[in-house]
């Protein structure tokens, strides 16, 4: 593999969110808000919206794609806008009845098979597209994180203390009887705070701060910090501990078949 000198982006603001995707990559600092970046850093837009408050953009109330940018509205929690990350035009909106509290967009294929997941202030899961009729399918109810698969169309979520994997949650425009077979179920006890950090190949990644950011933007608290791994059989096994008094999560890999 050939290693080349990175990129330098200068920063003249304290950055706040930073989010990647194949192409290029989102970030908010306080100077410039919202920005689009690409790999030779070079600023390809700056999406806004009505209302939008830099500050209050979070890994919970914004999803990112290599061609699609899903917020949480900051005027109206029941709405979620769809930005263009190369223009940072606004390409449509997707409306719930009550107010969504986190959204995640899928990583795989171009615009018609992007596909957006909500979970509401009702901690209910639904799956939605992006384009034409924009029917939401509620997939799971106590739904604490969602994560897609950086790699496929795979989802995860942690609801009522199991980690729940659909390997093609596509199945429901198809035949919504099969969406049971394309499941799996762990026990995962990893608390009410937990967020799903990564979700790669078999693995995922998650972690249980003691005060998780709201889609309205409020920060972490950071006590100490825990680590856990996976046994063979898939049960949770305490590894090591370490004490800071900068940050506090609990991180767990879970691996299947």
């Amino acid at each position: 593999m050939l290693f080349r000198s990175p990129h330098i982006v200068e920063l003249r603001g304290t950055t706040s969110l930073i989010l990647q995707c194949a192409r290029h990559f989102l970030m908010v600092d306080t100077l410039n808000g919202l920005q689009v970046i690409n790999y030779d850093g070079r600023v390809v837009s700056q999406p806004k919206f009505q209302a939008m408050r830099p500050d209050a953009l979070s890994t919970l109330n914004v999803g990112y794609s290599p061609d699609l940018l899903a917020v949480i509205s900051h005027a109206d929690a029941k709405t979620c806008i769809l930005l263009d990350p190369l223009t940072g035009k606004q390409l449509g909106t997707v409306a719930h009845t009550i107010e969504i509290e986190q959204v995640a967009l899928s990583q795989r294929g171009d615009l018609s098979r992007r596909r957006l997941v909500i979970v509401d202030k009702n901690r209910d899961l639904y799956l939605t597209p992006v384009q034409g009729a924009q029917e939401l399918y509620k997939l799971h109810i106590m739904v604490d994180t969602v994560a897609w698969n950086v790699e496929s169309d795979a989802l995860s979520a942690v609801a009522d203390g199991h980690l729940l994997v659909w390997f093609y949650p596509e199945v429901v425009y198809m035949d919504r009887e099969l969406l049971a077979s394309t499941v799996s179920r762990q026990a995962a006890d990893w608390g009410k705070t937990c967020e799903i950090v990564e979700f790669r190949e078999r693995a995922c990644r998650c972690a249980a701060p003691t005060a998780r950011p709201s889609a309205r933007g409020s920060r972490h608290t950071r006590p100490s910090l825990k680590s856990f791994a996976a046994t063979p059989s898939g049960s949770p096994r305490f590894a090591s501990a370490a004490t800071s008094n900068r940050m506090s999560c609990g991180r767990a890999w879970r691996r299947w078949p």
